[in-house]
């Protein structure tokens, strides 16, 4: 396993990764670069209960790493970025720098990438590269593979033979992609077809314009689908919404 920092050009930002190598064959095996899901998220979440060459057994020994059978280091390298800056260990440098949005937080993840293969894992970058995230993923792996990809035409219009990063394509779980669409919209429908709400509030919850919510807020939302906003979110409150079968751990 490897842990470090990689500079963000031009600035004091420094984006810390963590890096475990293919078991298999990691001189061939592909690499992975997990930016993890939400902004302020860090991938590291993916590496301790998820995907990581070690785990939590919430059975047996919820309280001990242990590991993990199915870790995806099994046939490829995996290496998880916390971004954006400011995320865990990730570091601004000043507080300015930690103001972003998505497509200044796809530039730095541009650079992270680059200065990883670069500069860290040398042997490695001739191998085939994906980009992977969840959820908020659906806006932050499509921004990054736009800045990767127009860096590589751009380079090889320069120089034809100058390396650049083998780009396979992008892997995305359970992606948001558009607020009008995904998140609060898409749980109240996905929660109204496992039997977590009633017919009556679906009915009328259906007809309410949860868009953007998580964004912009409800004042927008006339009284009854206040209401029904108020009744959805009580309902589901015993509910681990990123597992609804599974157990749900409280604060």
């Amino acid at each position: 396993m490897y842990s470090g920092y990689l500079n963000i050009t031009h600035s004091k930002k420094q984006m810390h990764y963590v890096g475990v190598l293919s078991k298999n064959n990691p001189v061939t095996d592909p690499i992975l670069i997990m930016l993890g899901g939400g902004r302020g998220c860090s991938a590291l979440v993916g590496y301790a209960l998820e995907n990581g060459p070690y785990t939590f057994d919430e059975i047996s020994s919820p309280n001990t790493l242990a590991p993990n059978r199915y870790s995806w280091n099994n046939n490829a390298t995996v290496i998880y970025l916390e971004t954006p800056v400011g995320t865990g260990y990730s570091s601004c440098g000043e507080a300015s720098e930690c103001q972003y949005n998505d497509t200044s937080a796809a530039k730095d993840n541009l650079h992270a990438v680059l200065a990883l293969l670069r500069d860290k894992f040398v042997m490695l970058q001739d191998n085939n590269i994906w980009l992977v995230g969840n959820y908020y993923g659906g806006i932050e792996v499509p921004y990054l593979m736009n800045e990767l990809d127009m860096w590589i035409e751009e380079t090889k219009k320069v120089n034809a033979t100058a390396w650049v990063p083998k780009l396979r394509g992008q892997i995305i779980n359970n992606g948001l992609t558009d607020w009008k669409y995904d998140g609060l919209p898409a749980f109240f429908e996905m929660s109204y077809y496992h039997g977590l709400i009633d017919d009556e509030l679906f009915d009328f919850g259906h007809k309410c314009n949860f868009s953007y919510i998580p964004v912009l807020g409800e004042v927008d939302l006339p009284p009854g689908c206040k209401k029904s906003l108020e009744t959805f979110r009580k309902y589901i409150s015993p509910v681990n919404e990123w597992d609804i079968y599974g157990k749900c751990y409280k604060n």
